[in-house]
C-alpha cells in the first residue's frame, strides 16, 4: 500500500461522507428537531459523526478491515441490503408528497445505474457529482426558495427535554457500533494506509458529513410542514430537497453494491475475483421493492397514536441501526477475552444464541421507546444488549 496523497485522501474523505449521507441523515433529524428541538439534533449528530469518524482510528493497523470483511462478511452484506432497502422506502414515502422526488427517482436511478453497471465513470466522478448536486441543493433551498428554516442556537439555552436524555443510549450504542459492518467504510479504511486513513475518515465526517447534516438541519422545518399538511408539492424548496435526496441515495446505494461485488478499490472479497458478481441489479431490485411500501404505507390510513404507518415503518428499519446491527458488533465482532470472534465454531453458534436472546428481549422495549414514544423503556433495552456480553462464553 502506498502513501495516499492529499488530493486522494479528499476524494475517499468526500467519498466516506456521501456514502453515510442517507436516509437517516437526512431524514432523522426533522423528526427529532419536531419532537425534541435543537438538542434532538444533538443527540442524533455528536454521536453520529463522533463514531463515524472513530472507526479510522480504532482500526488502527492496516489489514484489520480485510480480516473483518473476511470474517463477517455475512452481515455486512445484511446491513448494505437493508440500507439498500432503507432508501428505496424513504424515498417512496416522500414520493407520495413530492412530484419532483417522484420523476427523480425513475429517471437518475435509471442513467445512474446504467453508468455505474458499465463502469464508465470513475470514483472521483462519482463523488464529485454527488458533492456537486447536494452543494447545488443547498444553494437553491437558502438562496431561493425557503431560506433557514430549522431550529435557532438559541434552542440550546433551554434544558434538553427528559426524554431525550434516554434516546441518548441508544444513539450512542448505534452509531459507534454500526460503522464497522458497513463496507463502504472498511473499503475506504482497505485503500489507504493508517495514517491517511483516520485523516481521510477526520475530514470526511467531522467536515464534509457534518455540513450534510446541517443542511438536514436547515431544512427540517419546511419538511415536517409539508409532512403534516399532506400536500403534493411542486416548486423550487421541492425540487432542491429531491436533487439532494436522490443524488445521496444513489451513491450511496452503488456505493454499497459495488464495495459489495468487490469493484471499488480497497474492498476485499474472498476467492477467485474472476468469480465475483455484479451486485447493481439486486441494489435496484430490491429499490423497487422497497419503493411501493413506502407509496402504500403513506397512503394507509391506519396509525399508532399520533404516528403514521408511514413513520412506523421508517421507525422499523432504524430499529435495526438501533438494535439488530449493534448487537452484533457487541457481541460477535469484538473479541471475547480468547480473541474468538464471529460465529464459527460452537463458540461462535452460542454467542450467535446469545445474541439471538437479547435482541429478541430487548426488541418489546425498543417498540415502547422507537414506536410507543416511552422513551424511557430504551434504557431496559440497551442495559440487557450491554449485559448480555457477560453471559458470552469465555473459552473455545
Amino acid at each position: 500500500m502506498t502513501n495516499a496523497t492529499p488530493r486522494r485522501i479528499l476524494v475517499w474523505a468526500c467519498y466516506l461522507a456521501c456514502s453515510w449521507t442517507w436516509c437517516i441523515g437526512m431524514f432523522l433529524p426533522v423528526l427529532l428537531v419536531r419532537d425534541f428541538g435543537m438538542w434532538g439534533f444533538v443527540v442524533f449528530a455528536l454521536p453520529n459523526v463522533v463514531g463515524a469518524a472513530g472507526m479510522g482510528w480504532v482500526l488502527s493497523r492496516d489489514g484489520m478491515a480485510e480480516r473483518l470483511v473476511a470474517r463477517h462478511r455475512p452481515m455486512m452484506l445484511a446491513f448494505s441490503a437493508v440500507t439498500i432497502a432503507f432508501h428505496g422506502y424513504l424515498l417512496g414515502w416522500l414520493a407520495s408528497l413530492a412530484v419532483p422526488m417522484l420523476v427523480g427517482v425513475s429517471a437518475l436511478l435509471l442513467t445512474m445505474g446504467v453508468w455505474d453497471a458499465w463502469g464508465r465513470r470513475s470514483t472521483l466522478a462519482r463523488v464529485g457529482e454527488t458533492v456537486l448536486f447536494s452543494a447545488v441543493a443547498a444553494g437553491l433551498f437558502f438562496a431561493i426558495a425557503q431560506g433557514w428554516t430549522g431550529p435557532s442556537s438559541r434552542d440550546l439555552a433551554t434544558s434538553p427535554a427528559p426524554d431525550l436524555l434516554w434516546l441518548a443510549p441508544a444513539c450512542v450504542l448505534g452509531f459507534a457500533l454500526c460503522p464497522y459492518l458497513d463496507l463502504t467504510f472498511l473499503t475506504a479504511r482497505a485503500a489507504l494506509p493508517a495514517r491517511e486513513a483516520r485523516l481521510a475518515f477526520t475530514l470526511g465526517f467531522g467536515v464534509v458529513f457534518f455540513a450534510a447534516i446541517v443542511f438536514t438541519l436547515g431544512y427540517a422545518g419546511y419538511a415536517q410542514g409539508r409532512l403534516e399538511s399532506g400536500e403534493v408539492l411542486i416548486g423550487v424548496g421541492s425540487m432542491a430537497l429531491a436533487m439532494h435526496l436522490i443524488a445521496q441515495t444513489v451513491f450511496t446505494v452503488f456505493a454499497h453494491a459495488n464495495a459489495a461485488d468487490g469493484t471499488m478499490p480497497g474492498v476485499i472479497t474472498p476467492g477467485d475475483p474472476k468469480a465475483r458478481r455484479s451486485m447493481h441489479a439486486p441494489a435496484l431490485g430490491l429499490m423497487l421493492l422497497a419503493a411501493p411500501i413506502g407509496y402504500g404505507a403513506a397512503h394507509l390510513p391506519v396509525s399508532v397514536g399520533e404516528m403514521t404507518a408511514a413513520e412506523v415503518g421508517y421507525r422499523l428499519f432504524l430499529s435495526f441501526y438501533g438494535l439488530v446491527f449493534p448487537a452484533y458488533v457487541w457481541l460477535v465482532m469484538i473479541p471475547t477475552r480468547d480473541g474468538h470472534a464471529g460465529l464459527g465454531g460452537a463458540m461462535g453458534r452460542r454467542k450467535g444464541l446469545i445474541t439471538a436472546l437479547a435482541i429478541g428481549l430487548a426488541a418489546p422495549f425498543y417498540w415502547m421507546g422507537f414506536i410507543a414514544l416511552r422513551e424511557p423503556y430504551l434504557i431496559a433495552g440497551v442495559t440487557i444488549v450491554m449485559l448480555a456480553r457477560v453471559a458470552l462464553p469465555r473459552r473455545g
